[in-house]
């Protein structure tokens, strides 16, 4: 199963809003870097890759927790993708 990105990008803006509370606009596309333009702490992505963990049903193993990579919205969907098929 490998599901657009599209639709792993509305996951995680529904996981921004509802389970870590930002309260702005948010519009997740490739390019979204999740650091620069929403302002997240590394400890705010480690928490949505929790969240996307439980939602997915999937393991992030530790040494796929690379925050310079974990921060890209594009990479975070390849990773989601890779790990559901």
């Amino acid at each position: 199963m490998n599901m657009k990105n599209t639709e792993i990008y509305q996951n995680i803006e529904k996981i921004l809003k509802n389970e870590l509370a930002l309260e702005m606009e948010i519009h997740i596309k490739d390019d979204t870097n999740l650091i620069e333009d929403y302002s997240l702490s590394s400890m705010m992505v480690l928490e949505l890759m929790i969240e996307l963990e439980l939602f997915y049903s999937i393991e992030i193993e530790e040494d796929e927790f690379d925050i310079e990579t974990l921060s890209e919205a594009r990479k975070i969907a390849d990773l989601i993708n890779k790990k559901i098929e």
